[in-house]
């Protein structure tokens, strides 16, 4: 009889046991599942932050280079200069007045101009013309020669009109897709600055010196 008594003892404690160790397990599984859920959930919200954080920097970035931008139903648009070849010296940006005419403008230390993919000109007075693509010998050739051209000392070459636009709730850098699930996308000039307002599930307000 004692014997059998301790045994029972032992499985009844056994049993005890057992089922601490299974509440332990289920509470602990409970638990890693709550912190898995909440880490993903953090995760989402961080990469969502940082999508809206990037676009915005791409869109800063690009508009360092813009010239004669326009805004028209939060569509923004500009001509984008060729920084890039300006950099590597293809162009000189440097115009000799005395040897230019309507029909084209000498631009000296400007040996690379046939690797130039460009499609106006801008000079630092705010005018903008089109231009050939067979420019070279320093010369950069207007594409309309019929009409006079106002020139100054110093320009660049456009290789692009570029669009930041919405259509269907997707961020587009021309072509290009930047951002989706926009909710809200709004943009508006003043003095001198562009205020941008791009929301997805967060919403994100900046001010852009142009």
């Amino acid at each position: 009889m004692i014997k059998n008594s301790k045994k029972s003892i032992i499985l009844f404690e056994l049993l005890i046991s057992i089922t601490i160790i299974s509440i332990v397990i289920i509470f602990s599984l409970l638990f890693i599942n709550n912190l898995y859920k909440n880490n993903s959930q953090n995760m989402k919200i961080l990469n969502h932050k940082l999508d809206l954080k990037s676009t915005i920097i791409f869109i800063q970035n690009r508009l360092q280079t813009a010239r004669k931008i326009d805004i028209k139903n939060n569509i923004l648009s500009y001509y984008e200069i060729d920084i890039n070849s300006f950099k590597s010296d293809y162009y000189s940006g440097l115009v000799l007045l005395e040897n230019s005419t309507k029909d084209y403008i000498h631009t000296p230390n400007s040996i690379k101009l046939d690797k130039i993919d460009a499609k106006y000109i801008y000079f630092n007075d705010n005018n903008i013309y089109e231009i050939e693509n067979n420019n070279k010998n320093s010369k950069i050739f207007f594409k309309n020669k019929n009409i006079e051209k106002n020139i100054s000392e110093q320009y660049h070459l456009i290789k692009q009109i570029s669009k930041i636009y919405v259509n269907n709730n997707i961020l587009y850098f021309n072509n290009s897709i930047l951002l989706k699930n926009i909710s809200k996308f709004e943009l508006k000039e003043e003095n001198n600055n562009l205020k941008l307002n791009i929301c997805t599930i967060y919403c994100q307000e900046v001010i852009i010196v142009l």
